[in-house]
């Protein structure tokens, strides 16, 4: 049997996975600087999207 999980529990879950993502990978220097700057880009962008509920 599974659990039904709220829309807005889950959508507060993937935002705080993606914000750990993105201090993780903001504290990394060891990466190139542009694919860094590209990947924190596209987690704020996802982090809206999630936010907002995908409209």
């Amino acid at each position: 049997m599974s659990r039904r999980v709220r829309p807005a529990v889950l959508r507060a879950r993937i935002v705080a996975r993606l914000d750990r993502e993105y201090a993780q990978v903001e504290i990394t220097r060891v990466e190139p600087v542009g694919w860094r700057q590209g990947y924190l880009a596209g987690l704020r962008v996802a982090r809206v999207i999630v936010r907002e509920g995908g409209r």
